[in-house]
C-alpha cells in the first residue's frame, strides 16, 4: 500500500471525516409522538342511603336492592349501619339518661358511619368497576336525635356542612316508611334488639327523620299505602334510574300545573321547607353516538338492535341560603325504541366552569326557585321559575301521597305536547331556534344542593 493510500485511509476513519461525511447526509426530521389518548373515565360508584322509621323494611330492601344490581352487572357493597354496631356491642341505650351523653354517641355515630363509606368506597375504587354502595342509614340521620342547637356545633367542630355530608356525598336517599304509619299491624321490634320504639315513637322517629333529608334532590319517600312487595318494587325502579337503566313507567313520579296561591296557603300551615334557587344550563346536543348500542346493564334494550337516537346534557347549580352550592351534571339518552336513560353524577364547581364552556347558546339559562316539603306519604318540590317563563309554577311529587288541594292544582301534566311546553328543556330554547329532531323531550330536571329552612306557623 502506498504511503497515499494509507494517509487517505487513515482520514477517512478519522472522526473529522466521519462529521463531514455527516453533513451531506439528508436531515431526517421524525414527527413527534402521538399525544396519548385521555384514559377513560372511571366507571361510577353510587352511593344510595336507605333510611327510615323503626320497621320500615330497610333490611329485607338492602337484601333485594343488592341482589337485583348485582345481577345487573355491578359490584354492591354494603355498608352496616354504625348505630347497631354500636348498641349490641354494649353502648347500652340506658346510657342516654346521663346528661351529655347522647350527643357524643352522635358524634362517634358520625366518624365510624363516615369511616365505613370511605373504606368501602375505596375498595370499590380499586377495582375500576361500576359499583354502587347500599348504605344503612347515612350522615345526616344523627340530626334527627340531636337538637338544632348540638348539631350545628357538632358541625362547626368536624368542619363539616350539610351540603357536604348531604347533596356532594349520596346520589339517592330512600326513606322507607315505618310500618307504624299506614301498616300499624306488621309494626314490631322483635326483629331488631337496638330497636324498643313504640308505635308512636316510632312514627315521630320516621318524621324527624324525613325531616333531616328534606332538600337532597333525589329524596325518595316510600309509604305503606299499598303492600309490601309493591314497596319494594318502587324502591327498584327508583334505584334503577339513578343507575342509568331505562324505565318507561315513571311509577309515583307526577307534575302538575298550579296557580300562584299555593305560596300564600302555604304559609298558613306548619310545613317545614327547604328553599333554594337552581342554575340549570343546556350542553350542545349530541347526535354522533346513533349507531351507539344500549349499556349492557339495560336488561330491557340489552339483546336489541336498540340506538341511541339522540343525547344531550344539562348541568346544575343549586344554591341555599348559606351561600353553599352543589353542583351535578345529567346526560340523558333517548333510543330508537322510544326509551329514555338518564345517567346523572355529581361534580365539582371546576368541572362545572369547564363544562360551560359548551353551552348551547340556542338556549336561555333556566333559572328556578325551588320549595322542598314534605306531606305525609311524599315529597314534593315546586318548580317556580324566575327566567324564562318568570312566574310559572310546577310541582313535583314523589310517592302516592295525593295532592292537597290547597296547592291549587290547575291539571296534571302528561305527554310529550305537555313536557315540550312546561318542562325545561323545552322551555329553555330560545325563540326562533329549531327543536330537536326527535319529538320526545328528555325527562327529569337537575337538582343538589342545601336549601333555606323555613317554618311556617299557623297564623
Amino acid at each position: 500500500m502506498s504511503t497515499t493510500s494509507a494517509a487517505q485511509l487513515a482520514f477517512l476513519c478519522s472522526p473529522l471525516a466521519c462529521y463531514l461525511l455527516s453533513l451531506r447526509s439528508p436531515v431526517r426530521v421524525s414527527s413527534p409522538p402521538a399525544p396519548p389518548s385521555p384514559p377513560p373515565p372511571p366507571p361510577p360508584i353510587l352511593r344510595f342511603v336507605l333510611t327510615g322509621g323503626p320497621c320500615g323494611g330497610k333490611t329485607t330492601a338492602l337484601a333485594r336492592l343488592s341482589t337485583y344490581l348485582r345481577n345487573l352487572g355491578f359490584d354492591v357493597y354494603t355498608v352496616p349501619e354504625a348505630s347497631t354496631l354500636l348498641l349490641s356491642n354494649g353502648a347500652a341505650p340506658s346510657n342516654f339518661s346521663i346528661d351529655g351523653w347522647g350527643d357524643k354517641f352522635q358524634v362517634s355515630l358520625l366518624k365510624i358511619q363516615e369511616g365505613l363509606e370511605g373504606a368501602f368506597h375505596r375498595l370499590a375504587s380499586a377495582t375500576n368497576r361500576k359499583s354502587v354502595l347500599l348504605c344503612d342509614r347515612g350522615l345526616m340521620d344523627g340530626k334527627a336525635y340531636m337538637s338544632s342547637s348540638s348539631w350545628n356545633d357538632m358541625l362547626v367542630d368536624l368542619d363539616l356542612n350539610e351540603v357536604k355530608i348531604r347533596d356532594e356525598r349520596y346520589d339517592a336517599v330512600f326513606h322507607l316508611m315505618s310500618a307504624a304509619i299506614g301498616a300499624e299491624k306488621f309494626y314490631t321490634t322483635e326483629n331488631n334488639e337496638a330497636r324498643t320504639e313504640t308505635v308512636k315513637e316510632a312514627r315521630d322517629v320516621d318524621r324527624r327523620t324525613q325531616k333531616a333529608w328534606l332538600g337532597h334532590p333525589r329524596h325518595h319517600v316510600f309509604s305503606n299505602s299499598s303492600d309490601f312487595e309493591s314497596k319494594l318494587r318502587e324502591l327498584v325502579d327508583a334505584a334503577s334510574k339513578v343507575c342509568g337503566l331505562p324505565k318507561l313507567d315513571k311509577g309515583g313520579s307526577r307534575k302538575f300545573l298550579i296557580s300562584d296561591t299555593w305560596m300564600k296557603s302555604l304559609s298558613h300551615r306548619n310545613v317545614n321547607v327547604q328553599v333554594f334557587n337552581v342554575e340549570k344550563v343546556y350542553l350542545y346536543e349530541d347526535f354522533s353516538n346513533s349507531n351507539s348500542p344500549p349499556p349492557p346493564s339495560s336488561p330491557s334494550l340489552r339483546d336489541s338492535n336498540a340506538k341511541i337516537v339522540r343525547e344531550y346534557s344539562f348541568i346544575r347549580r343549586r344554591t341555599n341560603s348559606d351561600n353553599l352550592r352543589s353542583h351535578g351534571q345529567t346526560t340523558v339518552q333517548t333510543y330508537s325504541t322510544g326509551e329514555t336513560v338518564e345517567i346523572k353524577r355529581i361534580i365539582n364547581s371546576r368541572e362545572y366552569e369547564n363544562a360551560m364552556r359548551r353551552r348551547d347558546p340556542r338556549r336561555h339559562v333556566v333559572r328556578q326557585e325551588r320549595w322542598s316539603f314534605l306531606i305525609e306519604g311524599g315529597s314534593f318540590t315546586v318548580h317556580k321559575y324566575l327566567s324564562p317563563r318568570a312566574g310559572l309554577c310546577v310541582l313535583h311529587s314523589q310517592g302516592k301521597c295525593e295532592v292537597p288541594d290547597w296547592m291549587g292544582v290547575v291539571r296534571e301534566l302528561r305527554g310529550e305536547e305537555d313536557e315540550r311546553i312546561y318542562g325545561a328543556y323545552g322551555i329553555s330554547l330560545k325563540e326562533g331556534e329549531e327543536r330537536g329532531r326527535v319529538g320526545s323531550v328528555g325527562r327529569g330536571s337537575g337538582g343538589g344542593g342545601e336549601g333555606g329552612r323555613k317554618t311556617f306557623k299557623s297564623s
